[in-house]
């Protein structure tokens, strides 16, 4: 099956739940300029599941400071909107895709956590131009970065879960070998699954050259350089969909571009364990 006919597959993809439409109603109502913050709980308190999980998730050990949060709208005025929207994304897609993420659905989702949460201590660690908006966007597409492993199990699930070994006995991913056997690899994948959902395209470039940030566009190197970097952190610290520690190609400009020195790396490494801890408490949520 050529790239083409594999684009035409996932397209027709219907074993997949639809990106969650509660998460869309929540972004159109944050990018109004002054976001009602009763009707952001309504919409999170539309889905029983969601709202469920939110708050079981904002009285984690990882959120949780003083007493117990009771309601959604407590909830929101105590994170505040950033990092609300934040973790309404991510316990959207825990919660939504659970049961999927190829082998090891915990492994997959803690390391897509882990990944988006790396990337905000890269970003207050180094120094960039990237406004709230381009944050926010990185963190989604750092949470969606893998969402392509998804798309090549279910299409493939006998080859790919061989795939899947031999990525683990090596050691390291190889999108080469992807593209060989399957006509695509996982980022293009997800990327094709991020354009049939409609997500915002700022998505695309991050999710398709997460591994090969130097080869997306201009405009989109910076996104792609930091969901790049984090990833690669995460992979070699052995916070892997893997479920063990893997070596992935490493572009030096994702460090260059954040003006990071050797001096952070261990500043850096403490900060992705304790973010490994916090999306695994997140995944784990019953």
């Amino acid at each position: 099956m050529d790239r083409t006919e594999m684009l035409a597959a996932i397209a027709r993809i219907e074993t997949l739940p639809s990106f969650p439409d509660v998460l869309l109603r929540f972004q159109n109502e944050m990018s109004n300029d002054t976001p009602d913050i009763s009707k952001l709980a309504a919409i999170v308190e539309d889905d029983p599941s969601l709202a469920a999980r939110f708050l079981k998730a904002v009285n984690s050990a990882y959120y949780s400071r003083t007493k117990p949060i009771s309601s959604i709208s407590q909830a929101i005025n105590r994170l505040g909107l950033v990092e609300t929207r934040r973790l309404a994304i991510t316990t959207a897609l825990v919660d939504r895709y659970r049961s999927f993420g190829g082998m090891v659905p915990q492994f997959f989702w803690t390391h897509s956590i882990a990944v988006a949460l790396t990337s905000r201590s890269i970003l207050e660690l180094g120094t960039h131009s990237l406004n709230d908006e381009q944050k926010d966007a990185a963190y989604l597409a750092c949470l969606l970065h893998d969402i392509g492993v998804i798309v090549l199990f279910h299409l493939f699930e006998h080859e790919f879960t061989l795939e899947y070994n031999k990525q683990i006995n090596a050691g390291g991913i190889s999108i080469e070998n992807e593209t060989e056997q399957f006509g695509i690899n996982h980022p293009e994948a997800g990327e094709a699954l991020a354009k049939n959902w409609n997500l915002p395209e700022v998505l695309y470039d991050p999710i398709r050259f997460h591994h090969t940030p130097s080869q997306a566009p201009d405009s989109s190197q910076t996104l792609c350089r930091l969901v790049h970097l984090a990833d690669f952190v995460c992979n070699n610290l052995g916070i892997s969909r893997l479920e063990t520690r893997i070596a992935t190609e490493f572009d030096e400009s994702a460090f260059e571009e954040f003006h990071l020195s050797l001096q952070q790396v261990p500043d850096i490494i403490e900060n992705v364990k304790v973010q490994a801890q916090a999306a695994e408490s997140l995944v784990t949520l019953s």
